[in-house]
């Protein structure tokens, strides 16, 4: 009885530490889907902006199936949910943001942790407003120069003051864009070693556990079957001794001594 509560304990770890795993998996999945989509906005509102002032006067180009118009300012609405579609999937609820290396990006310790090379530094140091602002703050800043560039483009869409705009607009959404996008594959990478590391400790536990179930198993059987060896070797052994003093005739006759040897 003690064996099959120890197997049992053991079953019911095993089972909670793979339906935590499966919860983590799914965690990770969340916050890759989010950082991907939100890297990949940053970088198609500049797209949009340069492709409507591009083809302008082009009356059938389409950009995924809208006119140029309406796919620019959708790609500039959708930036408004970036900050809260990254909180929800990073912040664990009564705890906040329990992973220190996401803290500091969000807070404003970017650029130290992007590449060093003398281009994304500079990029990042422009960006960050010289390090003081995270990623959640750059987001805001993305959002609010991309709507005041497109609503000066808009507001007067001619070729000369697509010039003018262009001009401020470089400058201006190039560093944000470009810090964004690096941000979002050091973000991305450092999930998917968090996630790797766990996994090998995942890996290892269930092994051990695994090897322990199998250890417990074959110590109940052993144990089992030495128990019942040794009974069916007692009872022959007091049948035999019985049966020796015993005649025959009592054997048949005596219901009470062959109920006796059936029951043993």
């Amino acid at each position: 009885l003690g064996v099959i509560q120890v197997v049992t304990a053991l079953f019911i770890v095993s089972l909670t530490r793979s339906l935590a795993s499966f919860r983590n998996s799914q965690v990770i999945t969340n916050q890759l889907s989010v950082t991907t989509s939100a890297a990949a906005t940053s970088s198609i509102i500049v797209s949009a902006m340069y492709m409507n002032m591009d083809f302008r006067n082009d009356t059938t180009m389409k950009a995924r199936n809208m006119d140029l118009d309406s796919q620019l300012l959708l790609d500039t609405a959708k930036l408004s949910s970036i900050n809260s579609d990254i909180m929800s999937v990073f912040t664990t609820e009564g705890s906040g943001i329990t992973d220190a290396f996401i803290q500091d990006i969000f807070q404003g310790v970017i650029c130290s942790y992007l590449p060093t090379d003398t281009t994304t530094q500079g990029y990042c140091v422009t960006a960050t407003n010289n390090n003081q602002l995270g990623l959640l703050a750059m987001n805001s800043k993305l959002m609010d120069s991309q709507n005041m560039f497109v609503t000066q483009f808009l507001d007067n869409p001619t070729y000369n003051n697509a010039l003018a705009v262009v001009a401020s607009y470089i400058p201006v959404m190039r560093p944000i864009a470009e810090t964004l996008q690096t941000t979002y594959q050091v973000i991305n990478a450092h999930i998917i070693s968090n996630f790797n590391t766990d996994n090998d400790s995942f890996r290892t536990q269930i092994t051990a556990l695994h090897v322990a179930i199998l250890v417990a198993i074959l110590i109940s059987t052993f144990v089992v079957m030495r128990v019942t060896i040794r009974r069916f070797r007692f009872v022959d052994t007091r049948r035999g001794n019985i049966l020796k003093v015993l005649s025959y005739k009592m054997l048949l006759e005596d219901k009470a001594i062959g109920f006796y040897l059936n029951r043993h």
